[in-house]
């Protein structure tokens, strides 16, 4: 489409006849609509159709399911001194989605980390996170997410992505770099006996602060939140071609600026994490 409108503005500069404007105002007019569309469309059906529930809740899953989760992650996990706590399933999960999360804790470091699988009818998508919790309530974490937070994140809960990194141990260097920024904050060590209850309840507070950010109302019966209809075409905004390819790849230029930050590089085609001298 946008071919069409170049195309049809070279004609009426070659013309400059009021049949060429025409065609030009008619193609523009498509054009406009073409781009427009999609956003107004998708707002409308997430306005009607998108539920989030009141509360977020991970429950205990059969151990068995930890089978459904990356065995190359696992084993990695394993070598690098980490053991399998529990496999938590998302109870209400929306939207026909299933969430599996595999968590582990090193009791060297005080860290955890999580092997997710989320799927739908759609898609499956994988990724990992390693979390560092503190005394003031908040927490440290790195993953392999892509998604670029809608929302402004709190001070408390401080989120890196870094989507191109493939290696855990990898990933991992980056959560100790990032760490040393943090040195002001008291750590809480993960420990086998809490590490799940940690996490329901981190899980469930961020859930609670982003349906407080004004997209959000309770339905007729207080069970469910709706979207508003600003808050439908915000999230439609992020969902429509072709606004969530360029948040990826900011997601991925912001990870390349904190990693040279942190005086590593991360490859571009190989994904690994490269120390590198500060100016470089």
């Amino acid at each position: 489409m946008l071919w069409y409108l170049f195309g049809a503005i070279v004609l009426h500069m070659l013309l400059r006849s009021s049949t060429s404007l025409l065609a030009l105002g008619i193609v523009a007019a498509g054009t406009a609509g073409a781009i427009v569309w999609p956003f107004l469309r998708n707002t409308y059906v997430l306005h009607r159709q998108y539920t989030r529930p009141r509360t977020v809740r991970y429950a205990i899953a059969d151990s068995t399911r930890q089978a459904e989760l990356s065995p190359r992650d696992r084993e990695a996990l394993t070598r690098m001194g980490f053991e399998f706590v529990a496999c938590l399933e998302r109870v209400n999960d929306v939207m026909r989605a299933s969430t599996v999360v595999g968590l582990y804790i090193n009791r060297d470091t005080g860290d955890s980390a999580q092997v997710a699988l989320v799927q739908n009818s759609y898609r499956a998508v994988n990724y990992n996170a390693f979390n560092t919790r503190f005394t003031d309530g908040g927490s440290l974490e790195t993953t392999t997410s892509s998604l670029k937070p809608i929302y402004k994140p709190t001070p408390l809960f401080v989120a890196y992505r870094f989507p191109q990194v493939r290696q855990l141990s990898d990933l991992y260097r980056l959560h100790q770099a990032l760490l040393q920024e943090q040195s002001a904050r008291e750590r809480v060590a993960a420990a086998h006996d809490t590490a799940v209850a940690a996490f329901q309840e981190a899980s469930a507070r961020i859930h609670s602060l982003n349906a407080e950010q004004g997209d959000f109302r309770l339905n007729a019966t207080g069970d469910w939140y709706v979207l508003t209809w600003p808050g439908a075409f915000r999230h439609a905004s992020v969902q429509t071609w072709p606004i969530p390819e360029l948040r990826r790849r900011s997601v991925v230029t912001e990870a390349n600026r904190v990693a040279k930050r942190l005086g590593y590089r991360i490859h571009p085609t190989f994904g690994t994490v490269e120390p590198v001298g500060q100016n470089d």
